[in-house]
């Protein structure tokens, strides 16, 4: 029969019972003491002792494995560069991309203003002719103010234009400007450190500080393991999201079954 040691919660003596008694009474203060709690406290301090061990265990790991904490401090300090990095590549993008926008813009208001050009004057010197030449025979006044009117109509929409036009030149500088300024941020970036001992697809700030912890707490002692426990991590991370949808659609579907219920019986 196995025997577990106890202590007398009341008087603190040293006790031995069998493993399969509830209960028993401590032989030199008469105590009754129920087994089933003594073997919880047992339990719990054998599951300190072995937490104790888990934490001796992790800490002599990481001693004998100074590369896994050499690359985590490695791949830490190109956290923030990195996402120096990623903002100018994208801000780079975004530029180009409005950079081009406004050059089909500033191309069409051209190419409009010359075809106005070659429409609008033409048209204003065949009127003046006309009237010239008409005479008396019709009223000059009527087609002069129509005239004044349209080449007025003409400047202040030619004025619009321009002013149009050369906003867009000046963004369009301007946007010259910063681009080649992040180009040379990004030069220096890449210059300075060295990314590619990382995979690509996982330069990002998430995917980094996983890494890091990862080494550091010697649950992988290189890269490929620790690219490995991330990529479960983002399974894990997927399938409870998918439960949770899962949740939520079937809390719909309830919800709506009951407002069926609740309007079948209104109606009957």
């Amino acid at each position: 029969m196995k025997l577990i040691k106890l202590t007398c919660p009341d008087c603190g003596a040293p006790l031995e019972a069998e493993s399969d008694r509830k209960f028993f009474f401590c032989s030199f203060c008469g105590k009754k003491i129920l087994l089933d709690d003594e073997k919880q406290k047992v339990e719990i301090e054998n599951a300190r002792e072995a937490g104790y061990e888990f934490e001796r265990g992790r800490m002599e790991a990481r001693d004998d494995n100074p590369r896994g904490l050499e690359l985590a401090e490695q791949i830490g300090g190109l956290i923030e560069p990195l996402n120096t990095l990623n903002s100018s590549v994208s801000e780079e993008s975004r530029l180009y991309n409005e950079n081009d926008i406004q050059e089909k813009a500033l191309q069409h208001l051209l190419s409009k203003a010359e075809m106005v050009k070659g429409i609008v004057w033409p048209v204003l010197l065949w009127l003046v002719l006309f009237i010239l030449f008409t005479g008396e025979d019709y009223p000059a006044s009527g087609f002069f103010i129509g005239i004044l009117a349209a080449v007025l109509l003409f400047f202040v929409l030619k004025r619009k234009r321009e002013k149009r036009i050369m906003n867009l030149r000046r963004s369009i500088r301007e946007n010259a400007q910063t681009l080649r300024e992040l180009r040379e941020q990004i030069d220096d970036i890449e210059a300075s450190y060295d990314f590619s001992f990382i995979p690509e697809e996982y330069r990002y700030e998430e995917a980094m500080e996983f890494f890091c912890s990862a080494l550091n707490t010697t649950r992988a002692i290189n890269l490929k393991q620790a690219v490995a426990l991330y990529e479960d991590h983002l399974k894990h991370e997927e399938e409870k999201s998918w439960q949770r949808q899962q949740i939520e659609m079937q809390q719909r579907q309830i919800e709506a079954l009951r407002s069926e219920l609740q309007s079948s019986r209104y109606r009957r």
